[in-house]
């Protein structure tokens, strides 16, 4: 039955056809396909004995924008024309392409290059399809990054008062957010391939280390939420004025401190200016985050 068709199709000069439709019948793959059908092909001409005329010759050329085939040229004994996309012309030829690129890397690689890998020929044709376009990649890392840039330095130049009370566990959630942007962004940047190696570790080292840090300070604030954290020290107190180019801010320290050693237990201004003469405070304040409830001097 299927050998029937595929004569017919033959004798109408759809070649093309007869090879999708064993390739589609008998399985296997289209280069055996093609094999078979060129054999019915000569055996079914040698049986006629064709003229130079009825001899089909075949050959197209195919248009790509991006990697991608727009359109085909198809020229046999009727002419030469433009087949139409999604046809199964147009898919057979395709099929047909995809396969001797196929056969012709495998074989380039077994005999040429043993010590090169299948994926290496893959990405080269990806890239090679992906010339033209432009990969939106950086934009992905830089978005997150810059947006983690100004909440950071935004909060550090601008908000220094607005770390004391549940402002402070506010800047708190902040900072946790701002640390799994540039995590984000790090990710971003160790895995894009088109970068180099050191500009990829350095996104293996930035996504870690924020990521740590942001780890850090979200169960501490998650804690403090969570659980009964509040705690009240009562006794001698230090204030002290920290100015920098960061601006300045102000901190209060206390021997015996059982907070993290990260935490800073920072106030305001206005906190530091009534605590000027005075050495003992009532110090309330959550334990994991170390951010200051309330401070009253004694």
């Amino acid at each position: 039955m299927m050998k029937e068709q595929i004569i017919e199709l033959l004798k109408q000069g759809r070649k093309l056809e007869a090879v999708a439709t064993a390739h589609r019948l008998g399985g296997g793959t289209l280069l055996q396909a093609k094999r078979y059908v060129d054999a019915v092909e000569r055996e079914t001409l040698n049986g006629n004995s064709p003229d130079d005329n009825d001899r089909v010759v075949r050959s197209w050329s195919v248009k790509y924008n991006g990697g991608k085939p727009v359109t085909i040229t198809l020229r046999d004994q009727y002419g030469e024309r433009q087949l139409v996309e999604g046809t199964l012309e147009w898919n057979a030829i395709l099929a047909e392409i995809t396969q001797t690129r196929n056969e012709r890397d495998t074989t380039t690689e077994g005999k040429d290059k043993r010590w090169s890998f299948s994926w290496w020929s893959k990405r080269n044709q990806e890239r090679f399809a992906d010339t033209n376009t432009h990969s939106p990649s950086k934009w992905k890392f830089y978005l997150p990054f810059g947006l983690a840039l100004v909440l950071f330095f935004g909060f550090i130049t601008f908000l220094t008062d607005c770390t004391y009370g549940y402002v402070g566990l506010l800047r708190q959630a902040v900072m946790t957010f701002i640390m799994f942007l540039i995590t984000y962004a790090g990710y971003l940047l160790a895995i894009e391939k088109k970068e180099k190696w050191y500009s990829r570790l350095w996104g293996v080292v930035i996504c870690c280390a924020s990521c740590v840090f942001g780890v850090a300070i979200g169960i501490a604030l998650v804690k403090d939420l969570c659980t009964d954290s509040l705690k009240v020290y009562q006794g001698e107190v230090e204030v002290n004025r920290h100015s920098g180019r960061r601006g300045t801010h102000y901190t209060v320290e206390w021997a015996g401190d059982d907070s993290p050693w990260w935490a800073d237990h920072s106030i305001n201004r206005s906190i530091y200016q009534d605590m000027q003469g005075y050495k003992k405070a009532r110090v309330e304040y959550w334990q994991n985050s170390g951010v200051v409830k309330s401070i009253q001097p004694l």
